[in-house]
Formats: structure tokens, sequence, C-alpha cells
């Protein structure tokens, strides 16, 4: 259903670009359903998922990125995958960062990472470089858990300042023959 209504997105409006929060049968679906999807928010659970991988093999960065890579390769315009209390790796056609944030007192987790997908489609919006994004992706999902229940984080509840971003660089693809 969900790769039905991107599918009939792509015919409408050929020109707009799709961001994908979702788990399970959905977001497997999507990944073969051939429609070209711009962003999709996985967390380490769903990352692995999708991607075959053994959750405890993606324990540092680095193999988050790779896992990441395999989307890309897929057709996956960029891949935001957050990590908790860890951060969030993002891979796109321009490379690949991993972000941390100091540690916040948390409340609740509740819409964490919708929060760190809306920070990071924000900045998206205003145009700034993949780091920047990633960082604003980091200070929304941090703020998100140290506000209580669902309260949803206002800009003025972030710190993009604060975030720490570190370019993971990655091996280039070994073309085949």
């Amino acid at each position: 259903m969900l790769a039905d209504l991107a599918r009939t997105a792509r015919i409408a409006a050929p020109e707009i670009r799709i961001a994908v929060d979702t788990s399970g049968a959905p977001l497997t679906a999507l990944r073969t359903a051939g429609v070209r999807i711009d962003l999709i928010k996985p967390n380490l659970e769903e990352l692995a998922e999708l991607t075959g991988t053994d959750p405890a093999s993606l324990g540092d960065p680095r193999a988050v990125a790779e896992a990441c890579k395999i989307l890309r390769a897929e057709g996956i315009a960029a891949v935001l995958a957050t990590l908790g209390s860890a951060g969030a790796v993002l891979a796109t056609t321009d490379g690949a960062w991993y972000a941390t944030h100091p540690p916040v007192i948390a409340r609740s987790t509740v819409g964490a990472g919708d929060s760190s997908l809306a920070g990071y489609l924000i900045a998206d919006a205003r145009g700034l470089s993949p780091a920047e994004r990633l960082a604003n992706a980091v200070a929304y999902g941090s703020a998100a858990v140290a506000l209580p229940g669902t309260t949803i984080p206002r800009p003025t509840d972030t710190r993009p300042d604060q975030v720490t971003v570190t370019e993971i660089h990655l091996p280039a693809a070994v073309a085949t023959p």
C-alpha cells in the first residue's frame, strides 16, 4: 500500500520528493517496489532488517554507513539511520557522516525518530548541506528525548551547534568488468 502510494505520487507529480519513516513489511516492500525514494529513516534494527545485516555487527558508525551504502546502491537517494543515544548516520550521494549530541536527560523516547526526521526535512527545506541536515536531525531527536511525553520540539528547544558531525570515509565501490 505504501509502495502504491509512492508510485502514484511519482506519477502525479514526478518532481516531488519522498521521505519514508516506517518499518516491517511496508519498508521492505518499498525496497523492492522499484519506486524512487529520496530518503528513508530507519533505526538500527530496521536498517539491519532491510540489509540482511546482523544488528550486532552495526556497532560502529562506519558499519552503519556501509549498511546504508547497500540501500544507496539500490537507488535510495539518502539514508538517515538513527542510533538512539549514539546519534545518527547519514549516507547520501555526497558521502556519509556521523553525528552525536552531548548526553541529555531522557524524559521520553516517544517520537524521537519522528522528530529527527522532521529536523532533517526542515534543514533540507532551508537548503542546508548534508552535514548540517544531519546536525539538525540529531538536535531535534535529542530535544524530543529531553521533553516530557509526546511533546514536539520547537526550533528553540534544539541546539544543532552542540552536535558534533564527522565525515565517514568509505572505500569506493569496485567496478566490475
